[in-house]
């Protein structure tokens, strides 16, 4: 610009800039800038630009303040501002200051990380390392002797001079008394004997020293005793460690030693012996080769630690130790191996801790442990292999002693000619063995054998998860235990005992006060015997068993604490895990648990799969005199050569079994079979805990403030299928009470029956319920007038398909009530019946309720069967409501009850019976009071057999006093009305659907019914249907020595082979009234309404309303005898009141009297026909109608 650079100056820069970036867009673009300057000082600038989105702008603006500062100026002591002077007077700037103006860098810097991985490998780091050493003296082991043999001269004991044999070490020990032995090209051909306190430390075991280093070769020196005594003795407070130990047999004569039992014993080949020692360690050892590679005996306080040895290869057994104390005499105190909690001091002490180590191929057992008469004894096996050994792996035998505690957990124990572990606990006051995390497969007797006999507290646990069980038993009783109590509970793990010549696991276990067994997480698989085996008794008190897997029954203690959990209570016991309880293809039982107790017992098994055993799947036996408890959950039990579920339980007081969400298919025997037995009180439930959510959910919501959610998947219903016995068989005897619930179970397609129950009660009531949850879920709102509650869909009571069987099967006795309830039950398609159900009452009530029930095509027998007895001062009473049963080879349904003494009762409502080959309905009643059936809503069409007799409805009622029958649209409320029979319905009564009944297209009559009556007998019949029947459409025969009363109205009865409606009023007594009004009676082949009978008293007949025609034979037909006066017969116009108005035309007579009792017909006012109509006997036809009144 033109003007002086020195007072102003105007720049325009411009330009384009391009950058290809590696991990994002290119960036590119224009930008331009101008500058302003003031005498060199003051900048004004601005600047355009194109990636907004880059920046976030395409602008900027600024200003900057230039000072002259000169440094050097300032060093030389001058003025450093002095060149501003120059800026003032706007003096020319010379080329130098025009190169060194101010630099300007663009601000918008961008960083972005890659998405790429940096390769390391390409990385080069340069490392610049100093190191200081510093010389530490550390003392590893203090008072040493050395030995070693290849010295070859003998020396001081020193490191540098050792001595040559290990008895001269051990003679020369000084101070802490330590023996350290190098190893040899030749072994120490020795019997060493040592002295007390003495530790021989071989160069196979490594001294630790600093930083992970070792002093050591790791080479084990050899001792052999040479057969001419123990290779190496061992004293008191001894350790041994480091050696290979051996005792070769060089034919020498025998040593003998007294053992504890008194006996003598040849030791002369024994690896390591101890006679009467204890406070032992013995470590790092390989120890074969001997008779015994190591013997130990003990008469008082014992104590030992054996651990990381090998033991291999001996004639004997690899371990044995004897030991005797003297409870209450011989004491402890003091530091030990063990350091054994001061808890024990004063008291006689066992204590033998076997660990890491392996016992392999030895002549008898591996280890074999045994302790009597002690205070206290522990035998701990913790992480070891007992395996090939010619007697058991591991035998630990505790007895005499007041606590006796035996620990196990990581121990293998395979291919042992007997057990793979044995523990022995007899006769000690209270006997604990916790034997977890074991595998004890392929022995050629019992994998795993646990006896806990004649104690006074027995306590067996087998496969434990880990737990809290130990913390919570000590906060129940208040106590400080010792940490051996805590210890004992840490034993945790699953077991396996497979493939074994006897049983897998094989536990008997006696308590005279308590028998408890906890079997968790066991695999049981392919043995010769049972896989697992489990017997509690106690003979004074109770016997408690549980088995199962961990998952399962950690689930329960879930639920259980989330209930307490919301009243503020703690459940102080908890399982953590997750196993599985299996026993398959075994030659006995999968598993059997049994208790037995003087005052009690439980047995429970909880989430087990038993398949392909060649007996039982699982057996659940209980035997107590207060209570007796068989409990089995979560079971899958297939393909088993007996049952897939044996349970049973004998009580003098309370025996209870429960089966909840097992699956039992394709078994030889039942599916489950199940005995329960009481002098009091039994009771079997089977049900599905699936139908319990729901309910939890609700009950959680309205008492809880929020739902209670139970633990586990959802397993659906119990299932019973495909067995060659039954589906379930079950004999539940109580003395004074004996029940039966079966809840949601499926029992189909079974070679015998679904269900075979027997509930008998000889001196009380006996109940039995087939129920479904889904319909109980819809009946509690309509009940309580809640909102619905969803079920959850588990179909109810199935026993479908059971071939040659039937569906369900049921005998039912009790001394005073006998009552039986199926609610929600399909009993369709069996060989034979659907239901057949016995119910005898000795003194009481005999009932039989049926709710949703379906029986249909079933194929050789019966839909329903029902046999109701009474034998004294009760009644039979039966109620069927919303039932089905049609399609049968047999009759729909049958009920026969007897009551000797009482009153017999059947209701009928919402009930389908049609095309079976018999009766759609067949009843029969005898009672000493009154019978009284009533069928409302009923259906029961196109029955038909070969011997053409099958009718609709076959009703006989046989009453020493009354007798009734109702059918039609009032039934209900007319049975209600003589007996309050919806009383004995309860709940059920509100489930009562009322409608008229159609009794039409059967092979025989559509309803056919005899009333017999001491007294009294009434028929009512109303709303009915009986067309197209091959016999007469209603037949009722009638027989009293009272009153007999017949009312038809609305009634159609039309194209039936015989007659439309037969009346038959026989008797002697009262009077007999027959009234017919709405009936309708047309092209009948016989008559189309008949009443006969044979009455001594007096006759009443009369109707209105009735339409007649049409019948190959008479309209109505009259032909009474033997009358005890002149009857009345009023069809209009007569004394009992008839309007008259019926229609009755078309017949070959259209009315037909007999004329006995010189009664004259009175039939006016009524439609006889274009012509007039037909007439025979005495009937005053006047005052014809001259139109038919009745046409619709």
């Amino acid at each position: 610009m033109a003007l002086p650079p020195e007072t102003f100056e105007a720049r325009l820069f411009g330009g384009y800039y391009d950058f290809d970036r590696d991990y994002g867009d290119r960036v590119n673009g224009w930008k331009l800038r101008a500058e302003l300057r003031f005498s060199s000082s003051l900048f004004l600038d601005a600047g355009l630009y194109e990636n907004d989105d880059l920046t976030g702008s395409d602008w900027f603006a600024g200003a900057r303040l230039s000072i002259p500062l000169d440094l050097a100026d300032l060093a030389r002591g001058r003025n450093p501002f002095s060149t501003a002077r120059a800026r003032r007077a706007r003096e020319p700037r010379d080329v130098s200051a025009r190169l060194t103006e101010m630099v300007m860098r663009d601000p918008q810097i961008r960083l972005e990380t890659s998405t790429f991985i940096e390769n390391k490998v390409l990385a080069a780091t340069a490392v610049d390392r100093q190191s200081t050493r510093q010389r530490v003296s550390l003392t590893v082991l203090p008072d040493i002797q050395f030995v070693h043999a290849d010295a070859r001269i003998p020396g001081d004991g020193s490191a540098e001079r050792p001595l040559l044999t290990i008895q001269q070490g051990v003679d020369s020990a000084f101070g802490a008394q330590n023996v350290y032995v190098f190893s040899a090209s030749d072994p120490y051909n020795e019997n060493v004997v040592l002295t007390p306190g003495i530790t021989l430390w071989g160069s196979g075991s490594l001294l630790p020293g600093l930083g992970g280093k070792f002093f050591g070769s790791g080479i084990a020196p050899v001792v052999d005793g040479l057969s001419m005594g123990p290779s190496v003795t061992l004293a008191v407070r001894t350790t041994v460690r480091g050696f290979h130990v051996r005792n070769t047999d060089r034919g020498g004569e025998p040593v003998w030693a007294e053992r504890v039992s008194g006996a003598l014993f040849d030791v002369s080949r024994v690896g390591l012996y101890g006679p009467d020692a204890t406070d032992l360690l013995i470590r790092d050892n390989i120890i074969a080769g001997n008779t015994e590679g190591v013997f130990l005996q003990r008469q008082g306080t014992f104590d030992l630690l054996f651990s990381d040895n090998v033991v291999r290869d001996n004639d004997g057994s690899g371990l044995w130790i004897e030991a005797r104390g003297d409870a209450g005499g011989v004491t402890s105190s003091g530091s030990s191996k063990q350091d054994l909690d001061p808890y024990w001091d004063g008291l006689s002490t066992f204590h033998a801790v076997i660990q890491n180590s392996q016992f392999t191929g030895n002549g008898r057992s591996g280890a074999e442990i045994i302790a009597s008469d002690y205070d206290f004894a522990f035998t701990q096996l913790r992480d070891s292999a007992f395996e090939d050994n010619g007697w058991e792996g591991a035998y630990v035998y505790h007895g005499d002693s007041f606590l006796s505690m035996v620990a196990a957990s990581g121990i293998t124990a395979h291919r042992n000619d007997w057990e793979g572990l044995a523990v022995d606990q007899n006769f000690n006051f209270l006997s604990l063995a916790n034997l977890s995390g074991i595998s004890a497969n392929l022995n050629n007797e019992d994998g795993i054998v646990l006896i806990q006999d004649d104690s006074l507290l027995a306590v067996g646990l087998i496969g434990m998860p880990e737990n809290n069980l130990a913390d919570a038993a000590l906060d129940m009783i208040g106590l400080d235990l010792p940490p051996e109590i805590s210890s004992f509970f840490q034993a945790s793990g699953p077991v396996t005992a497979s493939g074994n010549g006897g049983d897998g696991v094989d536990a008997s276990i006696e308590g005279e006060e308590l028998a408890l067994g906890l079997f968790f997480d066991i695999t049981a698989n392919d043995n010769d015997m049972a896989g697992l085996r489990a017997i509690l008794d106690s003979e004074f008190g109770v016997a408690l068993g549980l088995a199962g897997s961990s998952r399962n029954i950690g689930e329960i203690l879930q639920l259980g604490a989330s209930l307490l959990d919301a009243f503020g209570l703690d459940l102080p016991i908890s399982l953590e895990g997750d196993g599985q309880m299996q026993a398959n293809n075994n030659a006995e039982t999968g598993i059997m648990l049994s208790t037995t107790g003087d005052m009690g017992a439980f047995s429970g098994v909880v989430g087990a799969e038993v398949a392909g055993n060649l007996s039982a799947g699982a057996t659940v036996t209980s035997d107590g005199e207060l209570f007796a408890v068989s409990a089995a959950a979560r079971i899958e039990a297939e393909e088993n050569a007996q049952n897939g579920l044996t349970l049973e339980a004998y009580a003098g007081g309370l025996a209870l079994g429960l089966a909840a969400d097992i699956h039992a298919v394709q078994n030889i025997g039942a599916g489950i079979e199940a005995t329960i037995e009481s002098d009091n009180i039994a009771a079997l439930l089977a049900f599905s805990t699936d139908a319990l959510r729901p309910l939890a959910a609700l009950l959680g919501e309205e008492f809880l403030g929020e739902p209670v959610t139970i633990p586990g998947d959802p397993f659906g219903p119990n299932v019973l299928d495909g067995n060659i016995g039954q589906g379930l068989l079950a004999s539940v005897t109580g003395e004074s009470t004996a029940a039966a619930v079966f809840l949601d179970t499926q029992a189909t397609r079974n070679w015998d029956n679904g269900f075979d129950v027997q509930v008998l009660a000889p001196d009380g009531d006996a109940f039995t319920a087939f129920l479904s949850s889904d319909l109980l879920y819809d009946i509690l709102p309509v009940l309580m007038g809640v909102d619905p509650i969803p079920g959850p869909g588990l179909g109810g009571i199935v026993a479908t398909g059971n071939f040659p069987g039937s569906g369900i099967e049921l005998l039912s006795m009790g001394a005073y009530q006998s009552t039986a309830l199926f609610a929600g039950v399909d009993a369709s398609g069996n060989l034979n019946d659907g239901i057949r159900a016995n119910l005898v009452a000795l003194d009481g009530d005999a009932n039989a309720f049926l709710l949703d029930v379906t029986a249909n095509d079933n194929w050789f027998g019966t839909g329903i069967d029902l046999s109701l007895t009474s034998l004294l001062w009760g009644d039979a009473v039966a109620g069927l409501i919303n039932v089905e049963a049609s399609g049968n080879d047999n009759s729909g349904i049958l009920i026969n009850a007897a009551s000797f003494e009482g009153s017999a009762l059947a209701l009928l409502a919402g009930v389908e019976a049609s095309s079976n080959d018999g009766h759609g309905i067949g009843i029969g009643m005898t009672a000493f009071e009154d019978a009284a059936v009533a069928m409302t809503d009923v259906r029961a069409i196109n029955n038909s057999d070969f011997w053409g007799d099958a009718n609709g409805a076959r009703i006989e009622l046989e009453a020493g006093n009354d007798a009734f029958l109702f059918a039609g649209d009032f039934a209900a409320a007319d049975l209600d009305d003589v007996f309050d029979y919806f009383d004995m319905l309860g709940p059920l009564g509100y489930f009562i659907l009322q409608g008229g009944v159609n009794f039409s297209g059967n092979q025989a009559d559509g309803l056919n019914a005899t009333l017999i009556a001491g007294r009294d007998a009434t028929v009512g019949i109303t709303s009915a249907i009986a067309d197209l029947n091959s016999g007469n459409g209603v037949d009722i025969q009638m027989e009293a020595d009272g009153d007999s009363f017949a009312l038809f109205s609305e009634v159609d009865a039309n194209d039936n082979t015989e007659n439309g409606i037969r009346l038959a009023l026989d008797g002697a007594g009262g009077t007999a009234n027959a009234w017919f009004e709405y009936v309708q009676s047309t092209q009948n082949t016989g008559d189309g309404i008949a009443i006969e009978g044979n009455f001594t008293g007096a006759v009443e007949i009369g109707g209105e309303r009735i339409v007649s025609a049409n019948n190959t034979e008479n309209g109505i037909r009259l032909a009474l005898s033997g009358l005890g006066g002149m009857p009345v017969v009023d069809f209009g116009g007569g004394l009992l009141g008839s309007t008259g108005q019926n229609s009755i035309y078309g017949n070959s007579v259209d009315m037909h009297y007999n004329d006995v009792g010189g009664a004259t017909v009175m039939a006016q006012h009524n439609w006889w026909g274009p012509g007039g109509g037909t007439f025979a006997g005495s009937i005053d036809h006047s005052n014809p109608l001259a139109a038919d009144p009745n046409i619709p």
